[in-house]
């Protein structure tokens, strides 16, 4: 990432990620005979994401306290889900389809050593059709955290939130796929 302008962040996020199934499939011939067992495991790039935040000080700085405005975009750059393949035991690195995130960052200084960060994103998710013709709709996508922070020396941080994932169902073909609907709360400890 980078400075563009007075205010303006550009950066950009280009996972490599690891991928396993955990369960596994039994393979089996057409007379229902046992042939081999297919637990998928793979690792790659995954789908690029942009981002540009836009810091419009319209907030006083004297309250100590910043607001972030966020835009970004998520581009197929992963392999897409067409890659599923029993054989070389292949796993999709990304979704195939171009999203559009927005959302905002709000943090605040209550001491010269512990800041109160809130963000939310929200992601208007694409669709992906794959080779048979068959239309996945992907479902919105929200993400809202809440973190507190504390210098522990200089140039690192400890931080502590909560998270709330929210995913809206899929469609395939106009037909809410299932299990693709779910909430998630996820405890974060991380060092910054």
């Amino acid at each position: 990432g980078g400075a563009a302008a007075d205010g303006i962040e550009i950066m950009l996020n280009v996972p490599y990620r690891y991928r396993a199934w955990g369960q596994g499939t039994i393979i089996t011939d057409e007379t229902g005979r046992e042939v081999g067992y297919w637990k998928p495991e793979d690792q790659g790039i995954g789908d690029m994401v942009g981002f540009v935040r836009y810091a419009p000080g319209i907030l006083n700085p004297s309250e100590h306290q910043v607001l972030t405005l966020i835009a970004g975009v998520r581009v197929p750059t992963g392999s897409d889900p067409d890659v599923w393949d029993q054989e070389s035991q292949a796993m999709p690195m990304g979704d195939g389809s171009v999203d559009y995130g927005f959302g905002f960052a709000w943090v605040r200084d209550w001491t010269p050593y512990f800041r109160l960060h809130a963000k939310a994103n929200y992601w208007l998710n694409g669709s992906f059709t794959d080779e048979d013709d068959y239309k996945t709709e992907y479902g919105n996508e929200v993400l809202a955290t809440v973190l507190m922070e504390a210098d522990l020396i200089d140039n690192l941080a400890l931080r502590m939130g909560v998270s709330h994932y929210n995913h809206k169902p899929d469609k395939v073909e106009d037909n809410v796929r299932e299990y693709t609907q779910f909430h998630r709360y996820l405890f974060n400890l991380e060092l910054n």
